[in-house]
């Protein structure tokens, strides 16, 4: 008989190796398609006075590929002096002409200003940590990484725990009480449907740029969410534990307080992972505005959106991977937590 693997529980161990083989088959993937170089094309000099003559590109497009472009023989080739803006805008010319465009110095299969190496990755690490690109300067502490994390953990667990507090007990009293819950469904089903990134000038209008702001904007972000789990988890508890406490002649209160809520509270932290991890993905957004102004640290958010308008892409992919390091952490911390709190499904799935 051919060994049954359809939902076969794994251990421990067993469920780091996928994970560590999952990461380790990225990474191959990664550095491969960074690192192998395609076939260079160069222009030839006939090409070039071809567009030039023929494609008639204005005087600033000509002087921009004449500065980027020296003669070496019958072609012509990249200074290699350039940087990734003017790369960009040069390609942007010649892709009007017609004309296939490569980099003649580098030409990876994707190009460091879409992928950038993992290696360059780690190198910007530094100077993110430091908080500044100046060899003269040493650690700053409010512009760097780390008061970055600081300030977006801190709205993301205040936004969070404001979350639980609201999403909770309107929960259990919206599954309890059918009055209840059809007078608020029209605000869930609203809530539910409206995109996130509506509420971004919506909050603005109504609490500013401060941090008041970015915090009612993750608190929309994941009370609708939370809000719909714990009332799908408070309806799914069996009604023989409801009949119960009414036959030990629990009052319909005692019955919401620990009946209810104890018994479906196990499946609902379950949740609360996923709903934290969707503010810590909202954070972006919410730091879209700079409360601060120039160039002072306003969240990690904040410091990524600065990072792409600078085109500074391999930082912008450092503070990224910091974002999905943050959300395993914290995935871990509330399934540790649900292990610790909940001895009793522990001990009975021994």
């Amino acid at each position: 008989m051919n060994t049954i693997w359809i939902r076969k529980e794994i251990d421990y161990h067993q469920r780091l190796f996928y994970s560590a083989l999952f990461i380790v088959a990225l990474l191959i993937v990664w550095v491969s398609v960074t690192t192998i170089r395609k076939p260079v094309k160069i222009i030839s000099a006939t090409i070039f006075e071809s567009i030039i003559q023929e494609k008639k590109l204005d005087e600033a497009d000509l002087k921009k590929i004449e500065a980027l472009y020296i003669v070496d023989g019958n072609r012509y080739v990249l200074t290699g002096k350039q940087s990734n803006i003017d790369s960009i805008q040069t390609r942007e010319i010649l892709k009007r002409t017609g004309y296939f465009y490569t980099n003649g110095l580098s030409n990876p299969v994707f190009s460091p200003n879409v992928l950038p190496h993992p290696l360059d990755i780690l190198k910007s690490y530094p100077r993110l940590i430091k908080g500044t690109s100046s060899d003269k300067e040493g650690f700053v502490w409010k512009k760097s990484l780390f008061y970055a994390v600081w300030v977006s953990l801190r709205r993301e667990l205040v936004a969070f725990l404001i979350v639980i507090l609201l999403a909770l007990p309107t929960g259990v009293l919206m599954s309890a009480s059918s009055k209840i819950r059809n007078f608020l469904m029209p605000m869930l089903v609203t809530g539910s449907f409206i995109p996130i990134a509506a509420l971004i000038p919506l909050t603005l209008a109504f609490f500013g740029i401060g941090e008041l702001q970015k915090v009612i904007f993750l608190v929309f972000g994941m009370y609708f969410v939370l809000l719909g789990l714990v009332i799908k988890e408070i309806d799914e508890v069996d009604e023989i534990y409801l009949s119960t406490a009414y036959t030990l002649g629990f009052s319909q209160f005692q019955t919401i307080v620990f009946v209810l809520v104890p018994t479906a509270m196990s499946r609902i932290w379950k949740h609360f992972s996923s709903v934290f991890g969707l503010g810590w993905g909202y954070i972006i957004f919410a730091e879209m505005i700079n409360a601060g102004g120039g160039d002072s640290i306003n969240g990690i958010g904040w410091l990524f959106i600065a990072r792409q308008r600078r085109f500074k892409v391999d930082e912008m992919y450092a503070i990224f991977v910091i974002i999905i390091v943050f959300a395993f952490v914290f995935s871990y911390l509330f399934q540790l937590g649900h292990y610790l709190i909940f001895k009793e499904e522990r001990d009975y799935r021994k």
